[in-house]
């Protein structure tokens, strides 16, 4: 159990050593090691389904741990209402309770904070902006990416660019979105490596 905490553990600062706190949208807030950005909806890290979405990309990197974490939330605030671990037990019951709350307007549900989520294995990490309904997984330029096609498809993410041009959710529409802002989106995640076939 205590391998387990220090494992889970180094997943919490790999959050919060890949995501510059600094940067918001439509920055890059991840650094150099970064180059393969996919986009999606927000609300799919908000859904129960999300802990089996996790658990597929910790079993292809050879992980043990993911942890979800509030971004936004104060260094007051109990650790445990701003972190959700995932590792090969948690179940979808466990992080819908998280998201309900114990009391109406006070799960994570209603929160439109920044989060980021990542493993201590690190080959691959989340970020999103709830308030502007927006959501990326990225992946360090060693990773082999084919591997991790299933689960960029069940996320139905995409590179940026087709994100804007499917509209994939409303945070990617031109109503959501000023001009300068998409043209800065497109250049701070265009994709630095060969379009991933089947993505």
């Amino acid at each position: 159990m205590d391998a387990l905490k220090h494992i889970c553990a180094n997943a919490a600062d790999n959050v919060n050593s890949q995501i510059c706190r600094d940067h918001r949208f439509p920055r890059n807030v991840f650094g150099s090691a970064w180059c393969e950005f996919f986009f999606f909806d927000s609300d799919w890290m908000f859904d129960a389904a999300f802990v089996g979405h996790v658990k597929a990309l910790l079993e292809i990197e050879g992980a043990t741990c993911a942890c979800l974490a509030n971004m936004d939330a104060s260094v007051d605030d109990d650790l445990r209402k701003s972190r959700f671990f995932i590792d090969r037990t948690t179940t979808p019951d466990s992080y819908q309770l998280l998201l309900r709350g114990t009391n109406p307007g006070v799960g994570w549900i209603y929160d439109i904070d920044r989060f980021g989520c990542s493993s201590e294995a690190s080959e691959w990490c989340m970020y999103c902006e709830r308030s502007s309904e927006i959501a990326i997984i990225a992946f360090r330029c060693d990773v082999s990416l084919e591997r991790y096609v299933p689960v960029i498809k069940s996320f139905k993410a995409v590179h940026i660019a087709e994100a804007l041009k499917q509209q994939l959710a409303y945070g990617f529409s031109s109503q959501a979105l000023a001009a300068a802002w998409r043209s800065e989106l497109l250049a701070e995640y265009a994709s630095r490596s060969q379009s991933l076939s089947g993505a």
